[in-house]
């Protein structure tokens, strides 16, 4: 696929990674094709600025292992408190042991890490389109 046809959109995505490497990546990308991006570090800060931003908010994208609060946390705090925002889960675990835990909380699975700059560009605009 040519960068011309990768999807872009306009919506505000709150990315919660803890590798700073993959976080200014995803950020580059993401804006590039028209996307404001929110970043956290972690699940507990990408609580606070869910909250803080709420009704801009149309995607979080979140590893599932983040020290102190992973994404599986973040994914439990925000539907305790009755939020609907679509969740995608990235991880650098198999597909197996992902697959169980999305399973359960009902999240959408992404492919694992690395992603490319395709899969990345393609599975948030199919969230977002379906949401």
């Amino acid at each position: 696929m040519s960068a011309a046809q990768l999807p872009r959109g306009t919506e505000t995505i709150l990315l919660a990674e803890d590798d700073g490497h993959l976080l200014r990546a995803a950020r580059r990308i993401l804006e590039k094709q028209g996307y404001r991006l929110l970043m956290a570090t972690d699940g507990v800060h990408a609580l606070e600025t869910f909250r803080a931003h709420e009704t801009e908010v149309a995607l979080v994208v979140t590893d599932m292992v983040m020290p102190p609060m992973g994404g599986r946390q973040l994914f439990g705090a925000l539907r305790a408190e009755g939020k609907t925002v679509p969740v995608l889960f990235t991880s650098g675990y198999s597909a197996g042991v992902m697959g169980e835990v999305i399973d359960a909380y009902g999240a959408v699975p992404f492919p694992g890490k690395p992603w490319t700059v395709e899969e990345l560009l393609l599975k948030v605009r199919q969230v977002l389109d379906a949401g």
